[in-house]
């Protein structure tokens, strides 16, 4: 038997050993080994990396920038008339409201309830142009 003691460094410099540093819980290790999450400052290397990262974040998936053209063609797209067996509809959100309503469901399960009936019958959900 060895009598080495590991230890383990943590991002804030404090040195924790390795029996007590395993008694912690996941999320515990992972918030203590970065950085970041302590309010430790980054290296230049590090904030390299996360710029280089973060480059072409505010473009669409086709690389076109977000002008406000584009914002409004997204917006007017989101508000088509939805037509259903219940009527006319202010796109898939008005929808999923009137069917919260009635069926007594959450919004967000009630688009779901939507897209369910939309997969069995497309013929009785569409678009108005």
């Amino acid at each position: 038997m060895s009598n080495i003691k590991h230890i383990v460094r943590l991002a804030s410099g404090k040195e924790v050993p390795w029996d007590e540093f395993m008694t912690w819980g996941a999320k515990k290790q992972s918030a203590n080994l970065k950085p970041t999450r302590t309010g430790c400052s980054l290296s230049s290397e590090s904030r390299k990396k996360i710029s280089k990262a973060l480059v072409g974040r505010t473009t669409t998936r086709k690389g076109v920038p977000l002008t406000n053209e584009h914002k409004e063609a997204v917006s007017k797209a989101k508000t088509k008339k939805l037509v259903t067996p219940h009527g006319i509809f202010d796109g898939r959100k008005g929808y999923a409201v009137y069917l919260a309503g009635i069926l007594g469901l959450s919004v967000a399960t009630a688009k779901d309830r939507y897209r369910d009936a939309k997969r069995l019958n497309p013929a009785e959900y569409y678009y108005l142009e």
